[in-house]
Protein backbone atom coordinates (compact mmCIF):
# COMPACT_ATOMS: atom_id res chain seq x y z
CA UNK A 1 0.00 0.00 0.00
CA UNK A 2 0.89 3.60 -1.04
CA UNK A 3 1.03 6.51 1.53
CA UNK A 4 1.88 9.51 0.84
CA UNK A 5 2.45 11.97 3.89
CA UNK A 6 2.69 15.62 3.09
CA UNK A 7 5.72 17.80 4.28
CA UNK A 8 3.41 19.55 6.84
CA UNK A 9 2.77 16.09 8.32
CA UNK A 10 -1.81 16.81 7.39
CA UNK A 11 -3.62 13.68 7.72
CA UNK A 12 -7.06 13.31 7.50
CA UNK A 13 -8.27 9.90 9.86
CA UNK A 14 -8.76 8.42 6.73
CA UNK A 15 -5.16 8.70 5.19
CA UNK A 16 -4.02 7.69 8.81
CA UNK A 17 -6.48 4.16 8.24
CA UNK A 18 -4.60 3.96 5.35
CA UNK A 19 -7.63 4.11 2.44
CA UNK A 20 -8.32 7.81 1.75
CA UNK A 21 -8.34 9.49 -1.00
CA UNK A 22 -5.67 12.24 -2.36
CA UNK A 23 -5.58 15.52 -4.28
CA UNK A 24 -1.94 16.18 -5.23
CA UNK A 25 -0.94 15.77 -1.87
CA UNK A 26 -3.23 17.19 0.04
CA UNK A 27 -6.50 15.12 1.35
CA UNK A 28 -9.61 14.68 -0.55
CA UNK A 29 -11.97 17.24 -0.62
CA UNK A 30 -9.13 20.11 1.11
CA UNK A 31 -8.85 22.82 -2.12
CA UNK A 32 -5.92 23.93 -3.70
CA UNK A 33 -5.23 27.39 -4.63
CA UNK A 34 -7.66 28.35 -8.09
CA UNK A 35 -9.00 24.98 -8.25
CA UNK A 36 -11.38 26.13 -9.36
CA UNK A 37 -9.81 27.54 -12.53
CA UNK A 38 -8.03 24.52 -13.47
CA UNK A 39 -10.95 22.21 -13.28
CA UNK A 40 -11.31 18.80 -11.29
CA UNK A 41 -7.83 17.77 -10.74
CA UNK A 42 -7.54 14.12 -10.41
CA UNK A 43 -7.15 12.23 -7.17
CA UNK A 44 -4.78 9.85 -6.32
CA UNK A 45 -6.60 7.03 -5.12
CA UNK A 46 -5.10 4.78 -2.43
CA UNK A 47 -6.59 1.89 -3.13
CA UNK A 48 -8.40 -0.46 -0.94
CA UNK A 49 -7.23 -3.75 0.52
CA UNK A 50 -9.98 -5.09 1.27
CA UNK A 51 -13.81 -4.52 1.94
CA UNK A 52 -13.56 -3.02 5.55
CA UNK A 53 -11.38 -0.13 3.61
CA UNK A 54 -13.96 0.52 0.81
CA UNK A 55 -16.76 0.47 3.08
CA UNK A 56 -15.32 4.43 4.05
CA UNK A 57 -14.89 5.08 0.60
CA UNK A 58 -18.48 4.58 -0.13
CA UNK A 59 -20.18 5.40 3.17
CA UNK A 60 -18.20 8.56 3.02
CA UNK A 61 -18.40 9.63 -0.68
CA UNK A 62 -19.41 13.51 -2.05
CA UNK A 63 -22.66 11.94 -3.27
CA UNK A 64 -23.79 11.02 0.13
CA UNK A 65 -21.87 14.76 1.40
CA UNK A 66 -24.00 16.49 -0.98
CA UNK A 67 -27.10 14.79 0.19
CA UNK A 68 -26.45 15.52 3.62
CA UNK A 69 -25.41 18.98 3.29
CA UNK A 70 -27.78 20.14 0.60
CA UNK A 71 -29.19 23.48 1.53
CA UNK A 72 -26.78 25.67 -0.51
CA UNK A 73 -29.06 25.37 -3.41
CA UNK A 74 -31.81 26.96 -5.10
CA UNK A 75 -35.62 26.08 -5.52
CA UNK A 76 -35.25 25.63 -9.05
CA UNK A 77 -32.74 23.16 -8.79
CA UNK A 78 -35.14 20.85 -7.27
CA UNK A 79 -34.57 18.57 -10.17
CA UNK A 80 -31.12 17.66 -9.30
CA UNK A 81 -31.39 17.93 -5.44
CA UNK A 82 -34.57 14.75 -6.18
CA UNK A 83 -31.88 13.09 -8.76
CA UNK A 84 -29.07 13.27 -6.59
CA UNK A 85 -31.25 11.75 -3.66
CA UNK A 86 -32.07 8.81 -5.60
CA UNK A 87 -28.45 8.21 -6.62
CA UNK A 88 -27.40 8.63 -2.53
CA UNK A 89 -29.91 5.86 -1.40
CA UNK A 90 -28.89 3.49 -3.96
CA UNK A 91 -26.05 4.10 -3.02
CA UNK A 92 -26.73 3.78 0.45
CA UNK A 93 -28.10 0.34 -0.37
CA UNK A 94 -24.84 -0.60 -1.42
CA UNK A 95 -23.13 0.10 1.74
CA UNK A 96 -26.29 -2.11 3.71
CA UNK A 97 -25.03 -5.05 1.59
CA UNK A 98 -21.55 -4.22 2.36
CA UNK A 99 -22.19 -3.84 6.07
CA UNK A 100 -24.67 -7.28 6.31
CA UNK A 101 -21.94 -9.41 4.40
CA UNK A 102 -19.08 -8.31 6.98
CA UNK A 103 -21.33 -8.09 10.41
CA UNK A 104 -21.94 -11.97 9.07
CA UNK A 105 -18.94 -12.62 8.88
CA UNK A 106 -18.15 -10.62 12.21
CA UNK A 107 -15.43 -8.67 10.11
CA UNK A 108 -14.71 -4.84 11.18
CA UNK A 109 -17.83 -2.58 10.11
CA UNK A 110 -16.56 1.50 10.39
CA UNK A 111 -17.98 3.98 8.09
CA UNK A 112 -15.33 6.53 8.77
CA UNK A 113 -16.26 10.22 8.71
CA UNK A 114 -16.68 12.90 5.69
CA UNK A 115 -13.91 14.51 4.34
CA UNK A 116 -13.72 18.59 4.67
CA UNK A 117 -15.62 19.53 1.49
CA UNK A 118 -17.46 22.46 2.83
CA UNK A 119 -15.10 24.44 0.36
CA UNK A 120 -17.99 23.08 -1.58
CA UNK A 121 -20.80 24.82 0.04
CA UNK A 122 -22.34 27.72 -1.98
CA UNK A 123 -21.69 26.93 -5.08
CA UNK A 124 -23.78 26.10 -8.21
CA UNK A 125 -24.80 22.68 -8.97
CA UNK A 126 -23.12 22.38 -12.64
CA UNK A 127 -19.48 23.54 -10.28
CA UNK A 128 -20.44 20.64 -7.15
CA UNK A 129 -21.41 17.75 -10.13
CA UNK A 130 -18.05 17.75 -11.91
CA UNK A 131 -16.46 17.06 -8.33
CA UNK A 132 -19.87 14.40 -7.73
CA UNK A 133 -19.06 12.81 -10.74
CA UNK A 134 -14.81 12.69 -10.23
CA UNK A 135 -15.29 11.78 -6.97
CA UNK A 136 -17.94 8.58 -8.38
CA UNK A 137 -15.06 7.84 -10.45
CA UNK A 138 -12.91 6.75 -7.82
CA UNK A 139 -16.00 5.12 -6.12
CA UNK A 140 -15.85 2.65 -8.75
CA UNK A 141 -12.36 2.19 -8.86
CA UNK A 142 -11.94 1.74 -5.50
CA UNK A 143 -14.73 -1.53 -5.55
CA UNK A 144 -12.92 -3.01 -8.72
CA UNK A 145 -9.86 -2.41 -5.97
CA UNK A 146 -11.77 -4.06 -3.42
CA UNK A 147 -12.93 -7.06 -5.62
CA UNK A 148 -9.71 -7.85 -6.42
CA UNK A 149 -8.26 -7.94 -3.13
CA UNK A 150 -11.29 -10.17 -2.20
CA UNK A 151 -10.69 -12.84 -5.29
CA UNK A 152 -10.62 -15.75 -3.39
CA UNK A 153 -13.83 -15.20 -1.90
CA UNK A 154 -16.25 -16.35 -3.80
CA UNK A 155 -18.85 -14.64 -1.40
CA UNK A 156 -17.48 -11.33 -1.16
CA UNK A 157 -16.62 -11.24 -4.85
CA UNK A 158 -20.86 -11.77 -5.41
CA UNK A 159 -21.31 -8.90 -3.13
CA UNK A 160 -18.93 -6.24 -5.01
CA UNK A 161 -19.50 -7.74 -8.37
CA UNK A 162 -23.12 -6.34 -7.16
CA UNK A 163 -21.87 -3.16 -5.51
CA UNK A 164 -19.81 -2.70 -8.92
CA UNK A 165 -22.61 -2.95 -11.12
CA UNK A 166 -24.54 -0.49 -8.76
CA UNK A 167 -21.57 2.12 -8.27
CA UNK A 168 -21.27 2.24 -12.34
CA UNK A 169 -24.86 2.63 -13.28
CA UNK A 170 -24.96 5.24 -10.60
CA UNK A 171 -21.58 6.99 -12.15
CA UNK A 172 -23.49 7.12 -15.82
CA UNK A 173 -26.48 8.67 -13.99
CA UNK A 174 -24.40 11.33 -12.07
CA UNK A 175 -22.75 11.90 -15.70
CA UNK A 176 -25.71 12.46 -17.46
CA UNK A 177 -27.40 14.62 -14.66
CA UNK A 178 -24.07 16.85 -15.23
CA UNK A 179 -24.16 17.42 -18.85
CA UNK A 180 -28.00 18.26 -18.25
CA UNK A 181 -27.03 21.32 -15.43
CA UNK A 182 -23.96 22.21 -17.73
CA UNK A 183 -26.85 22.83 -20.37
CA UNK A 184 -28.69 24.31 -17.99
CA UNK A 185 -26.60 26.67 -16.79
CA UNK A 186 -25.17 27.52 -20.38
CA UNK A 187 -28.86 28.28 -22.04
CA UNK A 188 -29.76 30.52 -18.48
CA UNK A 189 -26.20 32.25 -18.66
Amino acid sequence: MVRRIPADGHQSSADRAGLGLRFAGRPFGEPMANQHRRGVAMAEVVMPQNMEQLLPILSRSLLQYAVYCWPWTSPEEEFERTELQKLAERQERDVERIVAFLDERERAIDLGIFDDWSWLHFVSVDFLLKYVVANQEQVVEAVKAARRAEADDPDARQVLDDVLREEEAILAELRRLHERSEKLAAQSG
